[in-house]
């Protein structure tokens, strides 16, 4: 058993155990073939033998091992008779033997040094590699430290700049910021003080440049960098600008134009949806900011007429009407200009019944929303149902709690009275080129003028819908479909100009 260990199937590493003599020892290294009795004869060795002999309970033995040497006369036998071939076994003497274990352990040897060496010198360049990218990292990490202490000393030299609060007695005016987190900021300056004063404090306010996202600076004269009065004086809505300056926008198209951007910005940042968009939840946005943004819904529609028609119908049917009054037929319409484009097409597909269930746009569709059931012709359309209700009414349902005492306010409108109604309202504020087309109101005097109405005409009816929108935008502040639209002609006295349109109270100057 031993030999099989060390000689499997009798050859090792080095020789074959044919070229050694095999025996037993003990620790001490003394052969123990034979076994004494207690009249003092030998006994053949046998375990069993060796544990009475010695009265052990536990014992450890050893395989010695010897390499044998051949006599003369089987060398000269060998010699005489044997194989005249040079690799013959015969030709193997002691000394051979010693010298070919020497070569073989030395190569071995030396390759294990090669595989050593080229270990460490991989490992060497890898931790060069890891050396080099803590010092990167490290040095970005001392610069942004730097940068960040320059801008702490310099946040802090400007808030020492700035002055003390007016008392309520003396003249003063207002400056408001919005910050992220703080929400409104307010404070009052004394209407003597430069606009330095008003920048200061308003760094001082942000922690980073994008903290403060809007400062209005109320009743600023942008020619004496001075807070004079009579500006708050002012009955029309005006825009300030980033620098203090008035915009040229007088009127109502001022805030028709606020309100929409706003809901533009708004869907970007909160909302999905392709055509018609639904509230998404957001960890910033809790029940006082998705009530604000409801009561700015009322405000456009009662003050400008302006409602944002990217909303979906259905989201806005369940927080008017409640979701038990909206039938399938108009959530699945609403439903239908929720997803993507690409995705309306296999929407369209499965409702007319023109595509297999196991089709791969079926199932990449469905399971883009998650869907757990594997559809068949029996289940697709009850699939259909339970999508659209989980995306149009389940998912905002937190948001539509939050809009539902605010909207309610508008029911005393004929718009907001039913569904028929408000799905008639949203096609009539759909903008379409040839409803824009057909609403442009004007009076040529002359050819050139008629020429010129054809040729808007032909524009607006080649514009695809994102560009008919930034048309309508610049036009009349808003994105949706105005009732009219006029449009008056004026003679340029300098010839050699470029034509130049003015928009004033929705009223396109072409010259």
């Amino acid at each position: 058993m031993g030999k099989d260990v060390f000689f499997a199937e009798g050859v090792a590493l080095i020789e074959k155990a044919s070229d050694f003599t095999f025996g037993l020892a003990n620790f001490k290294g003394e052969a123990i073939n034979k076994l004494g009795d207690s009249d003092g004869h030998k006994q053949p060795f046998t375990i069993q033998g060796y544990f009475e002999t010695y009265k052990l309970t536990r014992v450890q033995l050893y395989l010695t091992c010897q390499l044998c040497e051949d006599s003369d006369d089987e060398v000269l036998m060998t010699n005489v008779f044997g194989p005249s071939t040079s690799n013959s076994q015969s030709f193997r003497t002691p000394q051979n033997k010693g010298k070919a274990w020497r070569n073989q352990l030395h190569a071995q040897l030396e390759n294990e040094r090669k595989l050593w060496r080229n270990l460490r010198k991989e490992q060497d360049e890898e931790f060069q590699k890891c050396l080099e990218l803590d010092r990167k990292k490290q040095a970005a990490l001392e610069g942004e430290i730097e940068e960040l202490s320059k801008l702490e000393e310099l946040r802090s030299i400007k808030a020492a700049r700035v002055p003390a609060e007016p008392g309520t007695g003396s003249p003063r005016v207002l400056m408001v910021a919005q910050h992220p987190f703080q929400g409104r900021v307010t404070r009052f300056f004394s209407a003597a003080e430069k606009m330095m004063a008003v920048y200061d404090c308003h760094d001082e306010i942000a922690t980073d440049d994008e903290d403060c996202e809007s400062l209005s600076l109320l009743a600023i004269d942008p020619v004496t960098e001075t807070l004079p009065q009579q500006l708050m004086e002012l009955d029309e809505e005006r825009i300030i600008d980033e620098r203090g300056k008035l915009e040229e926008g007088v009127g109502s198209g001022v805030t028709r134009d606020v309100i929409a951007t706003f809901w533009q910005q708004l869907f970007a940042a909160t909302m999905v949806g392709d055509r018609e968009k639904v509230p998404c939840i957001r960890h910033d946005f809790q029940k006082s900011e998705w009530t604000a943004i409801g009561r700015v819904l009322v405000f456009g529609f009662k003050e400008i007429n302006y409602f944002p028609i990217s909303l979906s119908k259905a989201f806005l049917a369940s927080c008017l009407f409640g979701k038990e009054s909206i039938d399938d037929e108009f959530l699945l319409s609403s439903f239908r200009f929720y997803v993507t484009s690409e995705e309306r097409e296999t929407f369209d597909k499965i409702r007319k019944g023109d595509c297999e269930s196991d089709d791969d746009d079926v199932l990449e569709f469905l399971g883009h929303y998650k869907t757990f059931a594997m559809p068949t012709k029996g289940n697709i359309n009850s699939i259909l149902s339970q999508l659209k209700h989980q995306e149009l009414i389940q998912r905002p349902r937190y948001v539509a709690q939050c809009w539902v005492p605010v909207l309610a306010e508008l029911k005393q409108y004929p718009e907001f009275s039913s569904p028929t109604g408000l799905d008639d309202f949203f096609s009539a504020k759909m903008p379409s080129e040839k409803k824009t087309a057909r609403m442009l109101q004007s009076q040529p005097v002359n050819e050139a003028e008629s020429q010129c109405l054809d040729y808007l005409k032909k524009f607006i009816r080649s514009l695809d819908a994102p560009a008919l929108g930034t048309l309508l935008k610049f036009t009349t502040g808003s994105n949706i479909q105005p009732e009219r639209l006029e449009v008056s002609f004026t003679s340029m006295d300098c010839p050699h100009l470029w034509p130049v349109v003015r928009v004033t109270k929705n009223l396109p100057e072409l010259q």
